[in-house]
């Protein structure tokens, strides 16, 4: 057995153990594409954190479990980072917990500062869906 056949079995018996132990290999979307997350300024150091979260205006596609995003911090790559977990809701449905976790400030000053940061897209922010999304890191 050549070198080559002995990798390509030994692949074959990794991938059938895994397949056998039920462990789901199927390839993260978007593999080779990322997208972007821009910060200009760092709420509460989360971003220092190897899991943090971000609170984005909903969108089903870009903000998918999975998805890999670079982090840039003041227009600096400062990691990649991919989604583990999305919930959906609206603003009135954001705890204290979400809001001190997010930006380290209370439930009111969070709606603020979410409400300033998008005031340009005109949202009507009775009704905008907002995804959380639970982020890891993969590489600094």
């Amino acid at each position: 057995m050549n070198d080559e056949s002995a990798k390509l079995t030994m692949t074959d018996t990794i991938l059938n153990r895994l397949i056998d132990q039920k462990i789901d290999i199927t390839p993260l979307p978007n593999k080779h594409h990322r997208e972007i997350l821009s910060y200009s300024s760092n709420w509460n150091n989360k971003l220092m954190c190897d899991s943090f979260t971000v609170f984005r205006p909903f969108d089903a596609v870009l903000y998918a479990k999975g998805k890999e995003f670079d982090v840039y911090l003041a227009g600096r790559f400062l990691k990649r980072a991919v989604v583990v977990d999305v919930q959906v809701m609206s603003l009135d449905q954001v705890s204290e917990w979400v809001a001190r976790l997010e930006t380290g400030q209370s439930r009111h000053v969070f709606v603020g500062i979410v409400k300033n940061i998008y005031r340009e897209h005109n949202f009507d922010y009775n009704s905008q869906h907002w995804s959380w999304m639970l982020m890891q890191t993969v590489m600094f």
